[in-house]
């Protein structure tokens, strides 16, 4: 298919323009639609990629982009909109179950001010982090900082010390 030797090609711009005239053609083309997302993600515009996949209903050709896409939108949403941030994350998490959708949850709460599910959500993936050899240091370290700040936000500050000691020692 033309679309993907575009997208391993690179050429972001041009599968986007070719998903939107086939689009005009037919709009409700599930396909398409999610050719025009993925097309939109890998062009770094995340929230114009979520916009188009938090329309439209499983199943998805491709899940692990859609719900890398909505993931990565809603952290990128959650301090300008963060009631759409949830969103975002919340379908990305019906989609994958990964660290990625709920750290992706997890900072959408802290952007929507939902310090104790924020909480809740960011301890839940920092355990399953530190279970994981392979996770790297700079996951962890972004992970602890959001953490931070939703215990500030909740005005806890006896919680915060056993991760500002974990941030040093990282």
């Amino acid at each position: 298919m033309l679309f993907r030797s575009l997208i391993r090609a690179g050429d972001y711009d041009t599968a986007k323009s070719v998903a939107q005239s086939a689009l005009a053609r037919t709009p409700d083309d599930h396909l398409l639609n999610q050719l025009l997302g993925i097309s939109d993600f890998y062009s770094h515009d995340y929230t114009d990629a979520a916009q188009v996949f938090i329309k439209l209903s499983p199943p998805y050709q491709y899940p692990a982009v859609v719900a890398q896409s909505l993931a990565t939108a809603a952290v990128v949403e959650a301090n300008t909109n963060p009631s759409e941030a949830v969103q975002y994350a919340q379908r990305a998490l019906s989609i994958d179950h990964s660290t990625n959708s709920r750290f992706a949850l997890g900072v959408a709460q802290l952007g929507d001010k939902e310090y104790t599910d924020a909480i809740a959500t960011l301890q839940a993936v920092r355990a399953e982090q530190q279970r994981d050899p392979h996770t790297a240091e700079r996951d962890r370290y972004r992970l602890d900082q959001e953490l931070l700040q939703a215990y500030s936000g909740a005005g806890d500050t006896t919680d915060t010390q056993p991760i500002i000691a974990e941030m040093h020692r990282l």
